[in-house]
């Protein structure tokens, strides 16, 4: 893996490394294969950087996985192999097209319910056959009548990790919504069935309004006033984090050091909630049967892994503050990370410190993790907080949102209003959490049913709102 992500060495000897990965493949079998996918795959990627120099050897290394992994595998991985071999398509239109017929035509069963995630295709005359199935398939799954299936199965695809497939997949959405309004508001009302996939819906459309790409961005807004739709927020904070962390780990299949991180922040959040398998009833078994088979073989190999933090304590006191607009606030992810990362280091309750800390390798690669994260650390944060660090915040929020968007034009003006927007909209996220923690708060008050001050992290001191 070294020898193929370095700029350095000979490409004989490159060629070499992804010969011997090849019969690596082969000498290990299904079963090894099978458990090891996702990395082999961050190999394969690798490889692809000289798909230029040997294009062959790059897809039969492909091939050679595919075939390896156990069928019943392939769905999960269906739209992340193609998305890799797109760039193989013009090299060597025929082989490349003979691995994706074998995942969709030969494997048509196994990979049947992921087929609704392939938006991206090319037009291509080796692909015909292929094009043909994935029509049929979106005329069948277009004449249900059961949208929340069809809700389910578009949720999927709005999340992935590739923009042209979240693009391909938000414009159909906006589409079938608009088509179904009434019936889909109908239903909202009237079944119970329904009004769970909405709310499941909507958070995943709020989420993608903080998405990098505009378009995406646009969609989502589109899709959201196509439902008249309003903020929902979900409760269960292990499951939605340790879902949110298994996204991050795959998207960064390419990037060894961001998916390492991922992994450590997977590690010890199984260990801090007990999140496992087990022969008696507890909240971490609960936690751990609530995700779907894909999931749970994705975490396992995690429960016994041994990532350590090699983190370097930061001097915080150092930080110029507000950090918005400083030299570690120009760029939104920057901003983000090194904000999330201060008041990472101000939480005082145990629990949550533990939890923050260990995402704070994974925050630095991935700003949809912190923007995720920053109102809950901010909720915490302020359960302990000083006068002066209360006023901080306040200082950081009134520097985003009273910054003029844009900074008088110039060649840099797209880069400062994209992080003008995406601040803002985090801070109104963070905001909106506050407001309905403390909304909580004085329900539990006049209905006689709040807990003990101090004892639940749920249950914030009015003093800090």
């Amino acid at each position: 893996m070294q020898l193929l992500s370095s700029g350095a060495g000979e490409k004989d000897r490159k060629k070499s490394a992804l010969t011997s990965v090849m019969a690596l493949m082969r000498l290990m079998g299904p079963k090894h294969i099978s458990s090891v996918r996702v990395k082999m795959m961050t190999t394969l990627r690798t490889g692809l950087r000289y798909r230029e120099d040997f294009p062959l050897l790059c897809c039969q290394t492909w091939e050679c996985f595919v075939r390896s992994v156990e069928p019943t595998h392939l769905g999960p991985l269906l739209s992340h192999v193609i998305v890799a071999l797109l760039p193989l398509i013009p090299l060597l239109p025929k082989e490349t097209a003979a691995i994706i017929r074998f995942l969709i035509l030969d494997n048509r069963e196994e990979v049947n319910d992921y087929l609704h995630e392939i938006y991206f295709l090319p037009d291509h005359p080796e692909l015909k056959d292929i094009h043909t199935v994935l029509q049929n398939y979106k005329k069948l799954t277009a004449s249900s009548s059961d949208l929340a299936a069809a809700l389910q199965l578009s949720m999927r695809a709005v999340q992935h990790e590739n923009v042209d497939v979240r693009i391909h997949a938000l414009t159909s959405l906006r589409d079938v919504m608009h088509s179904k309004q009434e019936w889909l508001l109908r239903q909202v009302c009237a079944s119970e069935a329904v009004e769970p996939v909405i709310s499941s819906l909507v958070s995943v459309l709020l989420k993608g309004c903080q998405d990098s790409a505009p378009e995406a961005r646009l969609l989502c807004g589109e899709c959201l006033g196509e439902m008249g739709a309003s903020g929902v927020e979900d409760p269960n904070f292990a499951y939605d984090l340790l879902t949110e962390l298994t996204r991050t780990f795959l998207a960064y299949a390419d990037d060894v050091r961001a998916q390492d991180s991922a992994a450590y922040a997977i590690q010890e959040l199984l260990s801090i909630f007990e999140c496992r398998e087990g022969r008696s009833d507890s909240p971490g078994r609960r936690l751990w049967r609530r995700f779907p088979e894909q999931i749970q073989e994705i975490l396992e190999p995690h429960l016994n892994s041994r990532y350590k933090s090699s983190q370097k304590e930061v001097n915080w006191s150092k930080l110029k503050k507000p950090v918005y607009l400083s030299k570690r606030g120009s760029k939104f992810s920057d901003w983000s990370a090194t904000w999330a990362g201060y008041l990472i280091s101000k939480v005082r309750h145990e629990l949550a410190g533990r939890v923050f800390t260990c995402c704070s390798f994974i925050i630095k690669h991935d700003y949809k993790v912190t923007i995720y994260l920053l109102p809950h650390v901010l909720l915490y944060m302020l359960l302990g907080c000083t006068p002066a660090e209360q006023q901080g915040v306040t200082e950081e929020m009134l520097a985003v949102l009273t910054a003029e968007d844009g900074r008088g034009g110039g060649p840099g003006q797209g880069t400062a209003s994209s992080l003008s927007q995406l601040s803002t909209q985090t801070v109104f996220s963070m905001l909106s959490h506050l407001t309905q923690c403390s909304r909580h708060i004085l329900h539990a008050k006049h209905s006689g049913e709040r807990r003990p001050r101090g004892r639940d992290p749920q249950h914030l001191q009015e003093d800090n709102f």
